[in-house]
């Protein structure tokens, strides 16, 4: 069958008003500029990479971060509302920084989160989404590092109509620890929790504000621990989001009860009625016990 038309324009940052091309290491660009044809830079900065690694595809690549981290979006026209697209690009880490990096990732219902661990390969990221207008923005946000010049290395973008049918089944979440209704004696609580995939993940406490999970991002497993919590009693809720923005959730309930009990009240008397306790003598003891 005939390849779909790419529908992002210069999808591996080739043309640029500036010429910038493989006989050079690397050009920063500010926020605001549209050097590069058919993107323009946000926010931050971003550099055009050429000869300092290889690129994917052609003879430029586009550093997320300049000298600060930057976000790049193009406005992507001819789409059909309603209609299905793929979305694909390949992305890698900056080989000055060998940590975990994080870009974020936007058009239309598509909002996700892309992980590069520690590999300076090139990696292959595929996604779909749903148009719900003519002309979307396509828009590639540094997250991870959040200072300095080394950001998640993308390039070879692409947008094609989806021969494929739209993932809507939401992944299936749950929490494997604590157990609902347990009674732990520790503030530090481990909150572990599996989907049967892979997905990105965030989780809240006690209906606070939801919290990322980075490590656990594009695995199928959330292992954190909920740091200084008080006694008394507590909710903690998981979610997961798939790479077609499917959403699920699971809730646990349990109980933190760090203090010994409280002993008040403590009366002793005798069975018998006798005013004075002695050896041998059977007595009864009652007291106000206090807890969580």
């Amino acid at each position: 069958s005939a390849q779909q038309p790419n529908l992002v324009q210069n999808g591996s940052f080739e043309n640029s008003s500036n010429n910038f091309g493989s006989d050079e290491t690397n050009n920063k660009l500010d926020a605001g500029s549209t050097t590069i044809d058919g993107w323009r830079v946000s926010s931050g900065e971003v550099d055009q990479v050429g000869n300092f690694w290889p690129p994917q595809d052609g003879s430029v690549s586009i550093d997320l971060s300049g000298g600060e981290p930057g976000a790049i979006e193009q406005d992507v026209t001819e789409l059909e509302a309603e209609k299905h697209y793929e979305l694909t690009y390949y992305y890698k880490n900056n080989t000055e920084y060998t940590g975990k990096h994080e870009a974020r990732v936007e058009i239309a219902d598509l909002n996700i989160t892309e992980t590069a661990n520690s590999s300076m390969d090139w990696t292959l990221a595929t996604h779909n989404f749903t148009a719900g207008n003519t002309t979307e923005t396509l828009k590639f946000t540094q997250i991870t590092p959040t200072s300095g010049r080394a950001g998640m290395v993308i390039d070879n973008v692409s947008i094609v109509e989806s021969s494929d049918p739209i993932d809507t089944t939401a992944p299936n979440v749950s929490i494997d620890q604590p157990a609902g209704g347990a009674t732990l004696t520790t503030s530090d609580v481990a909150l572990n929790a599996s989907a049967n995939e892979t997905g990105n993940w965030t989780y809240s406490v006690d209906g606070g504000p939801n919290q990322t999970a980075t490590d656990a991002n594009g695995t199928q497993t959330l292992n954190v621990t909920l740091s200084g919590l008080v006694d008394g009693s507590h909710t903690a809720t998981v979610y997961i989001e798939d790479n077609s923005g499917n959403v699920d959730t699971d809730t646990v309930s349990f109980t933190v009860d760090t203090g010994a009990p409280n002993v008040t009240n403590v009366t002793i008397r005798r069975i018998d009625g006798g005013s004075v306790v002695t050896t041998n003598d059977t007595i009864e003891v009652s007291a106000t016990v206090t807890d969580v």
